[in-house]
């Protein structure tokens, strides 16, 4: 009996660890396999790859425009109502069939073909009973003045392209800074799982210390305030290792809702350290590259485009409205059909005209009120572009400065690192022969902690600013080429 259940202790013990470690265990992944993922699986990526489609399907709609549109009726009328004179017939039946085609070309000349057919019967006396009416006819209308040869479809159609172009550069810009905020959720859970290191060492070498306080205790060798201090350290270096742990943990969440992952799927863990790699760049090249290649300025610059060509499409749209239309129809009658075409093809019965048309507000007040609406647009567009200008300018000087403080600031603190740890290990050294406290040593043990959890913020500080340069200059998905044109970028 007591064999069984001592069998049953080790089960479930072996059930809680193997429990525990799958609860603990984490996928590694690496800065470019990240990348790849928040393109994949990250919500606001799709959100702005979809924006960009309405612009595109705004530019569709404008060239609808110059679609060729087609028509084609039937009707039946039948008239069996008492007439004014019998002679004339008592009951008539009409049918008509009508085709059409009609197209606007971007010269601003609109065409319209009509082939028309009326079959009329009737039991009159005096006229025939069967008649085909068969016609064809051409309109054509020329817009002049306001919409000069076109000259309004083609900009406001220029317009939308322009402004797609522009949405497409802004989905980019916003995809680049989805991804830069991956990258620094990134570096956030590499400091974090560091941080779990560092607090799991400092609780060692608390543990350590408390040791050797408890073995000169019974040596008689300290008070018992020493073993105390040595106590309370370690409670302390447990407190802040559950208080890692929960940073490590808030990481992991920052991480899993920028992919979209499901609160039950294995956690990710970053597979590059906080390792230290200084950074060089060129200032002037920074400049010249960030101008070069951001996609938010591109947008706004192609933005301005798309206003000065709805500008000069409000300044036209003040104009009066001319049209020169003209037409041109022939018919065929006769109570056959094929030989009311023959008619119709010889055009021996030929109909036309033109005319002029004019339509003008006298006050305008609409066109007048767009047009002022739509400078002050353009005009407040110009602005902004030179407020971007300044700030693209401002953000890499920031993102250099920030780089090359942090690197010298990280180079510095690996330093002072280096030197608390040698003099920790003497003073732990000179603790066991009786020449220290532990209050010293305690004081130096924290000492090191605070510069071990400073360097390695430093470096994920200095990670994150060469990040936030290549954020700057617009050059944080270079590389990922092949992804992008998969979402259409």
């Amino acid at each position: 009996m007591k064999h069984v259940t001592l069998f049953m202790v080790v089960v479930l013990l072996c059930g809680s660890l193997l429990a525990q470690e799958e609860k603990n265990a984490a996928v590694e992944i690496n800065l470019e396999e990240l990348t790849h993922s928040i393109l994949s699986q990250n919500l606001g990526v799709k959100v702005a790859d979809t924006e960009k489609k309405i612009p595109e399907a705004a530019v569709l709609v404008q060239e609808s425009i110059f679609d060729t549109l087609f028509s084609a009726s039937t009707d039946y009328f039948y008239d069996k109502k008492e007439p004014a004179n019998s002679v004339f017939g008592r009951k008539s039946t009409t049918y008509n069939y009508a085709l059409g085609l009609d197209k606007k070309l971007p010269i601003g000349l609109g065409l319209a073909l009509d082939f028309k057919n009326t079959l009329t019967t009737s039991d009159s006396s005096f006229s025939q009973r069967r008649l085909w009416d068969t016609s064809f006819g051409l309109s054509i209308t020329q817009e002049l003045v306001r919409n000069y040869f076109g000259f309004m479809d083609r900009k406001q159609l220029q317009a939308k392209e322009e402004q797609a172009r522009a949405a497409q550069n802004k989905s980019y810009r916003d995809i680049e800074t989805i991804v830069a905020s991956g990258h620094e959720a990134y570096w956030n859970l590499s400091f974090a799982q560091e941080n779990l290191k560092i607090r799991e060492g400092n609780l060692q070498l608390a543990h350590q210390l408390h040791k050797i306080n408890k073995e000169r205790l019974e040596l008689g060798l300290i008070e018992k305030s020493d073993f105390h201090a040595s106590a309370a350290h370690v409670e302390r270096a447990k407190a802040e290792l559950e208080l890692a742990n929960m940073t490590l943990e808030e990481a992991r969440i920052a991480l899993r809702n920028l992919l979209n992952q499901a609160e039950e799927q294995i956690p990710y863990a970053a597979q590059d350290g906080l390792l230290f790699a200084k950074k060089s760049f060129s200032k002037d090249e920074a400049f010249r590259i960030a101008f070069e290649m951001r996609q938010d300025l591109q947008s706004l610059k192609k933005t301005v485009e798309a206003q000065k060509l709805i500008v000069r499409v409000a300044s036209n749209n003040r104009l009066p409205q001319i049209d020169v239309k003209g037409s041109i129809t022939t018919n065929g009658l006769d109570r056959n059909y094929g030989q009311s075409l023959e008619e119709l093809g010889h055009g021996i019965s030929p109909q036309y005209g033109i005319g002029f048309f004019i339509t003008y507000p006298f006050e305008n007040s609409s066109a007048r009120g767009t047009y002022q609406a739509e400078k002050a647009q353009k005009k407040k567009l110009l602005l902004q572009l030179g407020q971007l200008d300044q700030n693209i300018q401002s953000e890499v000087k920031n993102a250099m400065n920030q780089l090359t403080s942090l690197a010298q600031a990280t180079e510095k603190r690996i330093a002072a690192e280096k030197l608390l740890n040698d003099k920790l290990k003497a003073e732990v050294t000179q603790l066991k022969q009786g020449r220290s406290s532990i209050d010293v040593v305690i004081q130096d043990h924290e000492r090191l902690l605070a510069a071990r959890t400073d360097t390695a913020l430093s470096i994920r500080d200095h990670n994150i600013a060469w990040m936030k340069l290549q954020l700057a200059q617009g050059t944080l998905l270079n590389g990922y080429e092949n992804q992008l044109t998969e979402i259409n970028l």
